[in-house]
């Protein structure tokens, strides 16, 4: 191969790359991308209350974030049983606004590993209902 076939080679191989790599970070930033819509995102969905004894209530704070573009509606925040309680107002999260879910275990007529939930209800159009989870370990034995 003659020298200027071989530049021209090495040139096209490095132009190759450069657009390739261009094209990585690009689509590695979509992710990010915002929605349209409202868009409700979790710091966490699953919180671990850790040991309680039984009787014992305890009490947890999920923190969420408008994502979106548009205005985020929760409509309803609802425990899986009488042994959750949430404490949440409903309203509206304009983009970027943050907001909190208070979620209050009662641990009475429990025992052993526990899992609950609290399914939250929005107009993010992706996840209207996002489940999250509490995680308890009730030992035997009243207060």
């Amino acid at each position: 191969m003659n020298p200027r076939a071989k530049a021209l080679v090495i040139l096209g191989s490095g132009l190759l790359a450069a657009v390739v790599v261009v094209a990585l970070f690009a689509s590695a930033g979509s992710g990010t991308r915002k929605s349209k819509y409202a868009s409700i995102r979790f710091e966490a969905e699953v919180h671990d209350l850790g040991t309680l004894r039984a009787g014992e209530e305890r009490e947890t704070t999920f923190r969420f974030e408008n994502a979106g573009l548009d205005s985020l509606r929760i409509r309803r925040v609802v425990g899986s049983c009488a042994c959750t309680a949430s404490l949440f107002t409903p309203t509206a999260y304009g983009p970027g606004e943050r907001g909190e879910i208070r979620v209050i275990y009662d641990s009475r007529g429990k025992h052993g590993p526990q899992v609950e939930s609290v399914t939250v209800l929005s107009n993010d159009p992706e996840q209207p209902m996002v489940q999250l989870k509490i995680h308890a370990e009730v030992q035997k034995g009243t207060l």
